[in-house]
This record gives C-alpha cells, sequence and structure tokens, in this order.
C-alpha cells in the first residue's frame, strides 16, 4: 500500500512538512512525469497534489476520477482572478476535479461553497508548510516589499501595479526609509520581462531592484527581519500575518480582493500615512489583522498532523 505525491519539481519543498513525518509509503511523481509514471499512479491508495488548476494535473485528475482518490491541498490564496478563464487559463476549483481538498480555514470554505463545491468535499486543515514559522525569531530591522507571482488582472491592471510599485521604492528612497524588495524567481523574470515590454525606457529605480532578484533568503529569514510587509494580494499576506506583523496590501485599482487586510496602499498619496505607522501599529489594527488571520488559516502550528490524519483516513 503506497500514496503518491503529484509535484511541479519546485514545489518539492512545500510537502516536506508531511513527508518527513509520514509513516506511510510513498512515492513522488512529478508533473512531466505523469504519463510514464501513470501505473504507478493508478495502483496507489491516494493522490496527492498542490497544483489546483495545472492543466496536466487538472486532465489527469479528470481521467482517474473514480478510479483513485484524489486529494488537493490548497496551497495559495483564492483570488478574485481565479474564477475568471481570462485570467488563470483555469477556474480554480471550478469544478474541484479531486474527491476533497484541504483547505487553509473557513474563508478558504466559504469561497468553495460558492463555486459549488461540495460541503463533503471541503476538509478544513491550515496548511503544513506554515508551522515552520514557529521556529523563527522576529527581529523587525526592515520593511519588506514583495508582490505576487502574477500581480494584476491582466496586462493593464499589471502596469497600473508596476507603476504604483515604483512611486513606492521612489518614496522609500527619498525617505530614507529602510527596506528590502523580495521577489520569486518565477516574478522577477516575469517582471523583468513586463517592464522591458511596458516601458521604452524603465527608470533607474525599476531596472536597479528588479536586477538583483531574488533574494538569496529564505521567505521566512525575510520575514522574520522584518517589521512589516507591504505587498500585492498574495499567500505572503497570511504568512507575514503569522509573523504578527502588520501587512499592507498594495491595491493598483477597484477589484475584488478576497483577501482582507487592516491597511491598503491605493495611491502614492497614501504613503507616508501608512508607512510612517507601521513601525507602531495601531493595537486595534492588530487585533482585527489577527481575526482575520483566524478566519483565513485554522490549525495554526499543527496542520501538518491534521493533513496526515486525513490522508491516513483516506487510505
Amino acid at each position: 500500500m503506497y500514496i503518491c505525491f503529484l509535484l511541479d519539481k519546485k514545489y518539492l519543498s512545500y510537502i516536506e512538512p508531511i513527508t518527513i513525518n509520514l509513516d506511510i509509503k510513498y512515492f513522488i511523481i512529478y508533473i512531466e512525469d505523469i504519463e510514464k509514471e501513470k501505473s504507478k499512479l493508478l495502483k496507489s491508495k491516494l493522490i496527492v497534489t498542490i497544483h489546483s488548476f495545472h492543466k496536466k494535473v487538472l486532465d489527469f485528475l479528470q481521467e482517474v476520477n473514480g478510479k483513485v482518490k484524489t486529494l488537493t491541498i490548497q496551497d495559495g490564496i483564492i483570488e478574485f482572478k481565479s474564477s475568471n478563464h481570462r485570467f488563470q487559463g483555469n477556474y480554480r476549483f471550478r469544478p474541484l476535479y479531486s474527491d476533497f481538498i484541504a483547505c487553509f480555514g473557513e474563508q478558504s470554505k466559504r469561497i468553495l461553497l460558492a463555486y459549488g463545491v461540495e460541503e463533503k468535499q471541503i476538509i478544513i486543515t491550515g496548511n503544513p508548510r506554515f508551522d515552520n514559522i514557529k521556529s523563527y525569531n522576529s527581529q523587525g530591522k526592515y520593511l519588506l516589499i514583495t508582490m505576487a507571482n502574477r500581480p494584476g488582472y491582466g496586462l493593464e491592471n499589471a502596469i497600473k501595479y508596476y507603476k504604483l510599485m515604483e512611486s513606492l521604492l521612489y518614496w522609500l528612497e527619498e525617505n530614507e526609509v529602510l527596506f528590502k524588495l523580495r521577489l520569486s524567481r518565477g516574478v522577477s523574470k516575469i517582471g523583468q520581462e513586463s517592464i522591458y515590454k511596458i516601458f521604452d525606457n524603465p527608470s533607474d529605480i525599476l531596472k536597479k531592484y528588479y536586477d538583483h532578484m531574488p533574494s538569496k533568503e529564505s521567505l521566512y529569514e525575510d520575514l522574520s527581519k522584518s517589521y512589516a510587509v507591504i505587498t500585492t494580494p498574495s499567500t505572503v499576506s497570511l504568512e507575514a500575518m503569522l509573523f504578527n506583523i502588520p501587512v499592507v496590501h498594495l491595491i493598483s485599482d477597484s477589484v475584488p480582493i478576497n483577501l482582507q487586510t487592516i491597511y491598503n496602499i491605493y495611491r502614492k498619496e497614501d504613503f507616508s500615512q501608512i508607512i510612517n505607522e507601521l513601525k507602531n501599529p495601531n493595537s486595534f489594527k492588530m487585533l482585527n489583522q489577527k481575526m482575520i488571520l483566524e478566519d483565513n488559516i485554522s490549525y495554526t502550528n499543527n496542520s501538518t498532523v491534521k493533513v496526515i490524519e486525513i490522508i491516513k483516513d483516506l487510505i
């Protein structure tokens, strides 16, 4: 008896909290090897994936429906653009092709139910990779600036994000605010390509920071050294909240945001008031941020145990 994890190679570390604590035989099958390893996948007791809108995974989950039990672990926030084919290429979780989904918390469950996912398919587990946050000590050295992997809702909206980010970086330098800009490998590549396509003459400040991506430190190392985070709506927002530091959303347009934050920047006129408050955030606002976090993430610090329990129950 064994289970299979179906993954993109880049996301191997995301399931490590599960695999290192799992006392059941398992195999890791990479997405590009689905056809080659199909026999092994079909003989498994359970297939587990985190890839909710990867076309090859969706096609395979449809193919094995009713033949092998399947579990999707939610690994990122469900954004408004996740529901629109134009923005994502797929409707994320619409429909849900897995038998079950292990989701972050009550907020994700409400969205999934609204999407038409049956309640019996939804299991609230939190997310195992967040469990490691408890091992970090916050130092509060600098303001962390980051961005979602694919900011915006199409090219026009992305341009607005980049221009607002450009204004923010100028303001931070002019006001001598100690900060760090962090982007993933994917974002830095997309970001650089977008910048050089969007702007005939990218500003020096955009070139200066985008040319030094990605960060050499892990996200959690960067968060542990930050006193606050400014980001486009992203899973990083929740991870920063778990560090108990204020989170600011950089929002470039009037679009629905599923994950709310207490602080929001819409235009450059917002920079001064909000950024100057971040080192000593309002205690009532931080209490409200904690409430947002509790609504979005369950089983804080012991999600791994919960997910392993679910896996064992399913086999």
